[in-house]
């Protein structure tokens, strides 16, 4: 199998739970091993929780899971909230400052930069969609 179907979750603290343990138990039926199961579970928390915080107006959040034909692993990730690009809103440079001297914010991005070949933003059907592109 090279796809994990499109699921949907409520936004919300309890349904972030649920949809780790989506992401876990899709990745290993890809056959991605732990440290990928992690880097993906890692991204979908951060992304998650910066819609439970931040996303305005956010009810659901859909996640997809799927391996290219390069053997990548490539995760989808949409909410329903208010437009918002998070690769726009924060310099990627911000990572190379002391922590004290650091913008409140913006580690996700640093994130999605390390474990991640490519990103890419668009707004579809009235949602927030990011596809991110593991590094191998």
């Amino acid at each position: 199998m090279d796809v994990i179907p499109p699921r949907n979750f409520p936004v919300g603290e309890a349904a972030l739970r649920e949809a780790l343990g989506h992401v876990e138990n899709g990745a290993a039926t890809l056959g991605f091993g732990r440290d990928t199961q992690l880097k993906l579970m890692l991204i979908t928390e951060e992304l998650y929780t910066n819609v439970i915080n931040h996303g305005a107006a956010a009810s659901r959040v859909e996640i997809a899971l799927r391996r290219d034909g390069s053997g990548q692993a490539v995760l989808n990730f949409a909410d329903d909230g208010t437009p918002f690009n998070p690769l726009d809103q924060l310099p990627h440079a911000s990572h190379d400052l002391p922590p004290d001297e650091r913008p409140v914010g913006g580690l996700g991005v640093v994130l999605l930069d390390g474990f991640c070949a490519a990103v890419h933003y668009h707004r579809a059907g009235g949602r927030n969609c990011l596809e991110m592109f593991l590094r191998p």
